[in-house]
């Protein structure tokens, strides 16, 4: 069996956990009828194109402990070529797929390793889990049977999951594009999570 990756980030990974299934993202251009897909890799390193990547270019919040990254191995079997996914969905112009594949390449990434699925995948398909943080910066396993998710009262917006003794806050919003975004908010020790709930 040959794998394939999927990279996010600890600001995503309570709201997976709790639909249970890796979503297909959503943001591309919606005003044009562009659907997006459940990404993956064959680089095991990641790739430059991803959201956490994008969003934090110099890893100034990865460094202030802001988030933590997250590594899905997955089955190579559950996805296909990325642009044989694109290609059965005829409103992803030429245009489209020349600009995505021009910024893999101005950033050092190879659309070839670049797979895709259109449908959701179960976390019961995923083969393992991973999670890196600073100043470790070592991939280690996440079990997904005891991960622990929270949310704050009166805010569905916020939530929280737990990686080693570190609580990672995650506060979704949406801009007036309609892509949902999330804030970055520096990790908080179990400790005083602890004690703040009692």
């Amino acid at each position: 069996m040959r794998n394939l990756y999927h990279f996010t980030d600890s600001m995503r990974l309570a709201r997976i956990l709790r639909s249970v299934e890796l979503r297909p993202a959503t943001y591309v251009d919606a005003m044009a009828g562009a659907r997006d897909f459940v990404h993956a890799t064959s680089n095991q390193h990641g790739e430059k194109t991803a959201a956490t990547t994008m969003s934090d270019p110099d890893r100034k919040f990865y460094r202030g402990r802001s988030y933590a990254k997250v590594r899905f191995t997955l089955d190579a079997a559950d996805f296909e070529q990325w642009l044989t996914v694109i290609g059965r969905y005829p409103e992803w112009t030429p245009k489209m797929i020349k600009a995505l594949e021009d910024r893999g390449h101005e950033n050092g990434s190879s659309p070839y390793s670049w797979y895709a699925r259109a449908e959701p995948l179960p976390l019961d398909k995923v083969v393992a889990v991973h999670t890196m943080e600073y100043p470790d910066n070592r991939w280690r396993p996440f079990d997904l049977s005891v991960a622990e998710i929270s949310t704050v009262e009166g805010r569905p917006d916020i939530m929280c999951v737990r990686i080693g003794d570190e609580i990672f806050f995650s506060e979704r919003f949406v801009d007036l594009d309609g892509i949902t975004g999330y804030k970055f908010k520096p990790a908080v020790p179990l400790s005083t999570f602890a004690q703040a709930a009692e």
